[in-house]
């Protein structure tokens, strides 16, 4: 009975051996068989592992360019179709489904120069709709989420697909941050920014511009506004004189508006439609108490409004009016969990929302606790939600290093720094 069982054992292991072929195991073709299947192990056949930030990927080639994030090396390996490439969860990717600034682990064959296997690391976190991102390049210290991480000389900025610099980053671009422990490897613009030139500006200037609803600015000469990539509603305003122009602003490219046309000498007005919550509330317009109950009729230009209830935290804002009719909701409710609000926003489109001064992310990364915070103290950072994990709410402080430019823009003063920070999260 035992020389029936193993013999039974011995059919079965050369079957699973030959598959659906015919072997013979006293032929020559059992040899070439087994050598056959030992060369499946092409994918195990390596002898060199890195771990870096996906710089490029060059199809026509077969070739992958990678910077340690230990040294910040760059270097280039090849891939075949026989590379195994896969998620940090063990799902088979394309190799165009790996995202530039990806952080990935390269196992490949000193000898031949190419990856048996690529995959994205298991180790690393990430954080995605990073806004007003914090940073101190003296410390070399990033604030995220009410936490401070760490980057060196291999950091890597990716925008467009293509290596960026540090200082190329504007605190209103949105962007993904990833990293391996307490450590940031790779910053990637997710929605980067540009910059408005105003042309025929001259009889505008002590007036007032707003792109977008993100900031509203005084006017200066050779003024370089800086703004969210995208499509914006720029609105020119001064004593009762201005107007409205839609714009497509691209990112680090420089839009051309010319508000010539925009000159009157007749004094315009707009009429504003108030929503507050809750409906108790006082509204104050340039310092006089307005009945909201009706529609508030202003001139064209900017105007501060203040919004007072008992119970509630003061909302005080700056608005900027452009047309003839807006709509301006504004929660007090949201706002008296922060801070007093003191902001600007226009009135130039059909509607405005403002609330308390936050923003949302994600995160896949294992740590817990979540926090917010902002550029500069006492403002909230945009408020980043883990995964899986609780909200938690906190400050944070530092210092952030923004792009010079050669004319004059009041972006790169911290106070307007501070107010389009508050500005992008009312808006939201």
């Amino acid at each position: 009975m035992s020389g029936r069982v193993k013999l039974m054992l011995f059919v079965v292991t050369v079957g699973l051996l030959g598959g659906c072929q015919r072997v013979n195991i006293n032929s020559p073709s059992t040899i070439e068989l087994v050598a056959a299947d030992k060369s499946i192990a092409w994918g195990e056949n390596y002898n060199s592992e890195d771990c870096g930030v996906l710089l490029n990927i060059d199809e026509s080639s077969q070739s992958v360019t990678i910077k340690r994030i230990d040294s910040g090396e760059k270097f280039t390996i090849n891939y075949s179709g026989a590379t195994n490439i896969t998620d940090k969860y063990s799902s088979v990717l394309a190799i165009k489904q790996v995202q530039i600034g990806e952080i990935i682990n390269v196992y490949y064959n000193s000898e031949d120069k190419i990856a048996r296997k690529i995959e994205i690391s298991e180790d690393a976190w990430e954080y995605t709709q990073v806004e007003n991102l914090t940073y101190d390049r003296t410390e070399k210290i990033m604030y995220i989420a009410g936490e401070k991480y760490k980057y060196g000389e291999s950091l890597t900025v990716i925008s467009n697909g293509e290596e960026k610099d540090l200082l190329d980053l504007n605190p209103i671009d949105i962007v993904t941050v990833k990293g391996i422990n307490k450590k940031i490897c790779s910053v990637i613009v997710t929605k980067g920014h540009g910059y408005i030139i105003l042309e025929n500006e001259d009889s505008f200037i002590g007036g007032w511009i707003d792109v977008g609803q993100e900031s509203a600015k005084p006017i200066t000469e050779d003024m370089l506004v800086v703004a969210s990539e995208g499509n914006h509603k720029v609105t020119i305003a001064k004593d009762g004189v201005g107007g409205t122009k839609s714009i497509a602003v691209k990112r680090f490219e420089q839009t051309v508006v010319d508000v010539g046309d925009l000159k009157s000498e007749t004094q315009k007005s707009g009429s504003l439609k108030f929503t507050i919550t809750p409906n108790t509330a006082s509204l104050y317009v340039d310092g006089a108490k307005t009945d909201y109950s009706e529609l508030v009729v202003v001139d064209y230009g900017a105007h501060r409004i203040i919004v007072k209830a008992e119970g509630y935290s003061d909302i005080s804002q700056t608005i900027v009016v452009g047309s003839s009719y807006a709509e301006i909701e504004i929660n007090a409710e949201d706002a008296s969990s922060s801070s007093t609000s003191d902001s600007t926003k226009d009135a130039s489109s059909d509607s405005t929302t403002t609330n308390s001064t936050k923003s949302s992310g994600t995160t896949n990364s294992s740590t817990n606790g979540t926090s917010t915070g902002g550029l500069g103290s006492g403002i909230n950072l945009p408020e980043i939600n883990k995964t899986g994990d609780t909200n938690s709410t906190g400050t944070s402080t530092g210092s952030s290093s923004l792009t010079d430019t050669d004319k004059t823009t009041d972006s790169t003063s911290l106070s307007n720094v501070l107010t389009d920070a508050l500005n992008k999260a009312l808006s939201d």
